[in-house]
């Protein structure tokens, strides 16, 4: 009897021993589960913001450790190389205030839905300044009431014999903004269009003047767009899409 005790004892023994050895592998492996999992995590944490300050630095264009960021400094960007996105370009301070008040100017010049032509009046359309309330009859007469204006814009404009209608109108506006001398050059990025460029689009045959440019759109002031009548134009929306051409523009 004594003996059957002892053997129960010792089996008691032996199992509760097993489950505590048990129990402690247990909280180990518990303990060594919640450590990788802090350790996972923070290297996740790590890597999100390492995403995030390349993406800033990359896509939005911001500086993590620039310090003239950090302390509100803004900078005047006096010139801007072509191939630089208009969205990111910054105006010479004072100039775009300058062009609108320009631009009134223009409007009170040239009226839209006035016509830029000397119908009944005796010109030999070198008048450029001249506006009438009747529209030309391109279909009958041709070029021959149209006015004339040849700019600095037709250094780079592909054909050198035109001054008339849309072409010769755009030239005009670009100059009274930008002045005669200033030299022009063709490009064809979108993205480089600033406002006082042109657009040569419809399979260039007809010229427009940049009044605002955004990501998606154009504003621009115009004359002929119907190509009958020369009438003026200012404020039609030209979506991106439908301004496929080439483009002229007085920045250097």
């Amino acid at each position: 009897m004594k003996n059957i005790k002892e053997t129960i004892i010792k089996k008691q023994y032996v199992a509760v021993i097993f489950f505590l050895g048990l129990m402690l592998v247990m909280v180990i492996r518990m303990g060594k589960n919640i450590k990788t999992s802090e350790i996972k995590s923070s290297i996740e944490m790590k890597t999100q913001d390492e995403l995030g300050e390349k993406f800033a630095a990359e896509y939005i264009g911001f500086n993590m450790d620039d310090s003239a960021s950090e302390s509100g400094v803004e900078t005047e960007v006096e010139t801007v190389s072509e191939s630089e996105e208009a969205s990111d370009y910054q105006y010479p301070s004072g100039w775009l205030d300058s062009f609108n008040d320009k631009v009134e100017e223009l409007k009170q010049m040239f009226p839209s839905g006035k016509y830029w032509n000397h119908m009944d009046v005796e010109s030999d359309g070198t008048d450029y300044l001249m506006v009438t309330d009747i529209p030309c009859n391109h279909t009958e007469n041709g070029e021959a009431y149209c006015n004339l204006y040849n700019g600095m814009s037709d250094d780079a404009y592909v054909y050198k014999d035109t001054s008339t209608q849309c072409w010769g109108f755009a030239s005009y506006l670009s100059d009274y903004i930008f002045g005669s001398d200033a030299a022009a050059k063709r490009f064809y990025n979108y993205d480089s269009l600033r406002v006082g460029d042109q657009a040569r689009i419809q399979c260039d045959s007809h010229t427009v003047f940049i009044l605002e440019k955004t990501d998606d759109y154009v504003i621009v002031a115009e004359c002929n767009a119907d190509y009958e009548t020369c009438m003026i134009s200012w404020g039609r929306k030209i979506m991106r899409e439908d301004l496929q051409g080439y483009y002229i523009t007085r920045w250097n």
